[in-house]
């Protein structure tokens, strides 16, 4: 893996981080029952994108010619996480 695909691949991590945090500062001004559907929404993508993170750092550390197999996982996961955010972000 090249470190410009490393480098990517962690700034993604950030920017969803930050669009995380961002919505969850949002919630403060909406509605109790849209405040309780988001943060149940944003736990569940904060836990995809821990996982994402771990099997990122386990991939980088430990290659050993799976990363077709993991980057179609990461994949999968990275649009799954965005699915959830921009969900997130029309219910704002």
């Amino acid at each position: 893996m090249e470190k410009q695909e490393k480098g990517k691949a962690e700034n993604l991590f950030s920017e969803i981080g930050r669009k995380i945090d961002e919505i969850l500062e949002n919630t403060k001004e909406n509605r109790e029952e849209l405040k309780k559907d988001v943060k149940e929404k944003l736990v569940e993508v904060k836990k995809a994108k821990e996982r994402l993170e771990t099997e990122f750092q386990d991939f980088t550390s430990n290659r050993d010619g799976k990363w077709t197999q993991v980057k179609l996982h990461l994949d999968k996961a990275l649009e799954e996480v965005k699915r959830a955010l921009d969900s997130i972000s029309k219910k704002n």
